[in-house]
């Protein structure tokens, strides 16, 4: 027997919940800031420390700018959602097929 596509979309997220989480909940800030003034973005702590902004900051502003196919804004931003986007997909992709191959190979307990 076959298992189901959701199924192991969500045998995956199961198995990757902190991950899982933290991009839905960025996703969902991501949303709400495109559609709405509403901010509910995890802060940076280390600006918030030390007053310097991060490699990573302005990262979340890029995605939103990507996005909307609005690349210069989006370079504006943070240079490198240019390089860590992509890597980052390509790294979730290549995880999930990884996962896949195993939940279809493995014996299906009933």
């Amino acid at each position: 027997m076959k298992k189901s596509s959701l199924s192991i979309v969500l045998a995956y997220i199961k198995r990757e919940w902190i991950w899982a989480a933290f991009i839905g909940y960025e996703l969902i800030a991501v949303i709400l800031a495109m559609f709405t003034k509403l901010d509910i973005a995890i802060p940076c702590l280390f600006t918030k420390l030390t007053g310097t902004e991060c490699l990573g900051c302005g990262m979340t502003r890029a995605t939103m700018s990507i996005m909307k196919f609005d690349f210069e804004r989006a370079w504006h931003f943070n240079k490198l959602s240019f390089i860590v986007l992509p890597i980052l997909v390509t790294m979730i992709i290549m995880d999930f097929k990884k996962f896949y191959k195993s939940k279809m190979i493995e014996p299906i307990e009933g």
